[in-house]
């Protein structure tokens, strides 16, 4: 879900979505000036999408979880990011049926550490 082949910056974060016959409907990249990976996509009960990963172009640690809801279009609805002062990442996200998302998140823990906060 990443490519250093073209974007914004060193890795970014590449979705792709395809019909039914492997035709590409859209394709976007998403990142900054530096890494940005992409761990799990899910489709939404909106049509839309949920992405999860890990930035360090945005947020304020090493690495910050990165949340990215996509509308069914690929465009960007809403970013997140959520992290303390060293590397936090999720590596999957689902869907609930209240439409909200349980996650699973690695944080690396320093002298300082925030809390996780839910969406």
């Amino acid at each position: 879900m990443q490519t250093a082949d073209f974007g914004a910056g060193d890795l970014d974060i590449w979705v792709l979505n395809l019909d039914e016959y492997g035709h590409p409907l859209w394709q976007y990249t998403y990142g900054g000036g530096a890494d940005d990976l992409g761990y799990d996509i899910k489709p939404t009960g909106d049509g839309g999408f949920i992405a999860v990963g890990e930035t360090r172009s945005f947020g304020h640690g090493e690495s910050d979880a990165l949340f990215r809801k996509l509308r069914s279009d690929g465009s960007v609805e809403w970013t997140k990011t959520c992290g303390g002062i060293a590397d936090d990442q999720t590596f999957t996200v689902e869907p609930t049926a209240d439409g909200g998302f349980t996650l699973h998140e690695k944080r690396i823990l320093s002298a300082r550490a925030d809390k996780m906060v839910g969406y």
